[in-house]
């Protein structure tokens, strides 16, 4: 979830004094619909707001939006503590409990993904369904195909300081 700011506000009103987001973000699916179930926000006892404050160590220009920052931030309750269902208090208590055993968690990400013709919009028009991928095969791996999304990768390649190889499934 993101939420954003001019410059000039974050500095002013967020970088010292953080922000606020609902609770039902925590709630919902990826149509935004909050879910049943809850017990940290919900129809029957109501929506609230968390307390939002930066963690500066995170922050970091995005390539791809030119004169735009990010910065991840620390969630917390109405009584200031903070947040356990939180993603990053959640990773938190995971290495901790990795500590506690005196084990090292190690963690590696590969991108993969699918390329389509369509736009973000078209996509959500035909329900995400029918659409044309920009290959007429399974790529993995291929020769011919990566020139044809070379505009796209290119771009994703150059993003993420070209250090690991992006290939398009």
């Amino acid at each position: 979830m993101e939420k954003r700011f001019s410059g000039r506000f974050f500095l002013d009103q967020v970088a010292g004094h953080g922000t606020h987001a609902c609770n039902y973000l925590f709630t919902v699916n990826l149509e935004m619909d909050p879910l049943d179930g809850f017990k940290l926000a919900n129809w029957e006892s109501g929506f609230g707001d968390f307390e939002l404050r930066p963690d500066f160590s995170t922050l970091r220009f995005i390539p791809w939006l030119e004169g735009t920052a990010f910065v991840l931030c620390e969630v917390f309750d109405q009584s200031e503590k903070p947040v356990g269902e939180a993603p990053r208090e959640i990773l938190r208590g995971q290495v901790s409990r990795l500590g506690e055993k005196n084990l090292k968690g190690a963690i590696a990400g590969e991108l993969e993904f699918y390329l389509y013709n369509e736009s973000y919009e078209e996509a959500w028009a035909k329900a995400y369904r029918d659409l044309k991928p920009a290959s007429d095969y399974r790529i993995d791996y291929h020769i011919l195909q990566p020139g044809r999304d070379e505009a796209f990768v290119k771009k994703a390649r150059l993003a993420t300081g070209g250090a690991a190889p992006i290939q398009a499934c």
